[in-house]
């Protein structure tokens, strides 16, 4: 996983976002729609997409994405993350 990705990830609330509207019926897999749903550019849902399928918390599976039963973390004992403290 590419701390830069990880990162994006935990920083920015759309990515989230975007992982739970696959759960929706109404999810279409397309970044303009994805960019009109959650008020972002679609530049933003584009590269937002990209990562989260390197990271392995979305599949692309046919037409639609998944979002898959992986979790981000990277806990050790006695040390957080910049990234992680910032999300929370």
């Amino acid at each position: 996983v590419m701390v830069e990705d990880a990162y994006a990830y935990l920083s920015n609330w759309y990515y989230s976002a975007i992982l739970e509207l696959t759960y929706t019926d109404t999810f279409i897999n397309e970044p303009r729609w994805i960019s009109r749903s959650l008020g972002i550019t679609v530049s933003e849902a584009k590269i937002a997409i990209e990562r989260l399928i390197r990271l392995g918390l979305l599949v692309a599976e046919g037409e639609t994405l998944k979002k898959t039963n992986r979790h981000l973390t990277n806990f050790t004992p006695g040390l957080t993350s910049s990234a992680h403290k910032e999300y929370q």
